[in-house]
């Protein structure tokens, strides 16, 4: 397997196909109340992985442009800048600029992260030694031997969970009854026993790499969407009829709280760095859950039949990398020759240089360090 520039925009438009997909599915409610949220999350899996799978398979059908793909390099790779020595193309602009884009969204990230525990630590800590008696019950039900800290602040606006490792579960100052907070308390239990707040962070990072990419900010989203319906799905597979009822009780209650103290959500709770029960700015998500829990026969009727669907984003997958676009370059001037993966390759010469062949003829010798760039990089060294 190789790596090229062809294969890395292969990896990106192919994720970007599969996050169209991600996001039609996510808002299809019947189709979710049918087959569950596991599909989501495996389409998911398979999308950030196939925008890190960059490599070309070795047998990968080949799509020639011979238009497109060659102006587009030699535009990229064109000298536009000249100083203090260097000379710079387009490409090492872009790639300047993507490193520094990059960097910039990993520092506010992590300045989020701080901003939020600054701000939870100056609330005003309010002791609610019914909601650690209910905490300390669930929390027996599991054999997970974590400190788990609960504190209730006044100031905050719903229910959350943040740490990776010792984590702390925050309420709002909130009359809630014995069976709401059960309920709570054990949807935030159950976004730490996922290890959602990893997931998170490794989203976050995706972000920051690839901020140029719209799609991959609208991958995030859908991703805290559907963590929320995995943790609701696992707790409505334990709850009763009664049991569902209190769940959605303890949800409005938080939203009407929300809406009455009319606050909107501090920039670092906006579920990016923790896990937040509900939020009043994704209103149509909200209905989507209620919905969803709801249904008496969530996912269960059509359960045999979502191993079609896994068989089908899996083939979506293996299909994905069997086809990579590369440029053919052609001249018909004498002496002038294209080079193409489908007709050239390299033969190792054992001397620090390799032979470059097409159609069966000798035209040149290539240098060891010239292989790496374009077009000789995408050539087959024999």
């Amino acid at each position: 397997m190789s790596v090229s520039v062809f294969s890395f925009l292969m990896a990106v438009f192919w994720c970007n196909i599969f996050i169209i997909f991600i996001s039609i599915m996510r808002k299809q409610t019947g189709f979710i109340a049918h087959f569950s949220v596991a599909p989501l999350l495996l389409f998911l899996g398979v999308c950030v992985f196939r925008l890190c799978f960059i490599f070309e398979i070795p047998n990968a059908i080949v799509i020639p442009s011979s238009h497109i793909f060659p102006a587009v390099i030699h535009g990229l790779t064109k000298v536009r800048v000249s100083a203090m020595g260097y000379k710079l193309s387009v490409l090492d602009l872009l790639l300047a600029l993507w490193v520094v884009g990059t960097i910039y969204f990993i520092v506010k990230y992590m300045k989020e992260a701080k901003r939020l525990k600054n701000v939870l630590q100056n609330k005003t800590v309010i002791k609610n030694q019914r909601a650690i008696q209910i905490l300390n019950e669930i929390l027996s039900n599991f054999r997970k031997n974590v400190k788990v800290n609960l504190v209730e602040l006044a100031g905050i606006s719903s229910p959350m969970i943040s740490g990776y490792i010792f984590p702390t579960i925050y309420l709002p100052a909130i009359s809630f009854t014995d069976e709401e907070l059960r309920c709570i308390l054990l949807h935030e239990w159950t976004h730490f026993l996922h290890k959602d707040s990893w997931i998170k962070l490794v989203m976050c990072f995706i972000c920051a790499l690839f901020w140029w990419n719209p799609f991959v900010h609208i991958l995030k989203s859908n991703l805290l969407h559907i963590l929320e319906l995995r943790c609701d799905a696992k707790l409505i597979s334990q709850f009763d009829e009664k049991e569902k009822i209190h769940y959605l009780e303890s949800i409005t209650k938080v939203l009407k709280y929300q809406l009455s103290i009319r606050q909107a959500f501090h920039p670092s709770m906006d579920g990016s760095t923790a896990s937040v029960l509900v939020n009043t700015r994704q209103i149509s998500n909200v209905e989507q859950r209620f919905r969803l829990i709801v249904k008496k026969d969530y996912a269960k009727k059509y359960r045999p039949m979502v191993y079609g669907v896994y068989i089908s984003i899996v083939t979506l997958f293996l299909v994905s990398n069997l086809y990579v676009i590369q440029p053919v370059f052609s001249c018909d001037e004498p002496g002038v020759f294209s080079i193409s993966p489908e007709e050239a390759y390299l033969l190792d010469n054992h001397d620090g240089t390799y032979s470059l062949y097409t159609e069966g003829e000798i035209r040149a010798r290539i240098d060891k360090e010239d292989i790496a760039s374009e077009p000789f990089s995408a050539l087959q060294i024999k």
